[in-house]
């Protein structure tokens, strides 16, 4: 799946976790609607473990294949970081539920580093395990 098609995937995702129309602001008040980036950096994260655990199943000499799925799984992973600061500020998350997902994040990129898509995977399971 290519990146900007993974990137519009989660732009729609995160309009349908907008607050819906029906949550009008009071009169006078502009309608601002919530966004829950906690849902953002787990559909992220849960959607990068999956393409590791399934690039993991790939040959070692289909190249190109693995080199983009490790590219998606990056972007991936810096969108689930980037989404992260804003979800604890909004306090979806808790200070210490973050510091773990962002622990998780780090774990899984070095591993990705390493080229271990298997532990990238085990490591951002972790995370979708804890929305679980």
């Amino acid at each position: 799946m290519p990146i900007l098609k993974i990137s519009a995937l989660l732009m729609i995702l995160l309009a349908s976790v907008a607050t819906p129309a029906s949550a009008q602001a009071a009169p006078g008040q502009p309608a601002q609607p919530s966004t829950r980036l906690d849902l953002l950096v787990r559909d992220a994260t849960c959607a990068a473990a999956a393409r590791a655990r399934n690039a993991a199943t790939i040959a070692p000499q289909e190249t190109a294949a693995r080199r983009d799925d490790v590219r998606q799984i990056r972007v991936l992973i810096d969108q689930s970081r980037q989404a992260l600061p804003q979800a604890l500020q909004d306090r979806d998350l808790q200070p210490a539920v973050a510091a773990e997902i962002s622990h998780s994040l780090d774990e899984g990129a070095r591993a990705l580093a390493a080229a271990d898509l298997t532990q990238t995977a085990d490591h951002l399971q972790e995370i979708c395990a804890r929305f679980e």
